[in-house]
């Protein structure tokens, strides 16, 4: 067992495995913007289904589409010494 300190609470190693691996997913997805690298985190027949939208696929070919063109938005960072915009531009929903 290994000790997660953002939870507080002690993981299997399982657990812990499956907590990393989410928590690169994430980061991949939404910190870095990186469709290779969130793909990287996924089983092949992965699948993505945003009900709301009816948006997704299944599989790396079908989610490399979806994820670089759909869902990782564009993003532009503006920083001036007292605030940080971001803007991102969602486009083909």
């Amino acid at each position: 067992m290994s000790d997660n300190p953002k939870a507080g609470t002690i993981l299997a190693a399982e657990q812990q495995t499956l907590n990393d691996l989410w928590e690169e997913h994430v980061r991949d997805e939404f910190a870095a913007r990186d469709t290779e690298a969130t793909l990287r985190t996924m089983a092949p027949d992965a699948y993505v289904n945003h009900v709301p939208v009816m948006t997704g696929g299944v599989g790396h070919s079908a989610l490399r589409e979806f994820y670089s063109r759909r869902f990782i938005p564009q993003s532009r960072r503006t920083r001036r010494s007292s605030r940080c915009r971001e803007q991102s531009a969602l486009t083909g929903w």
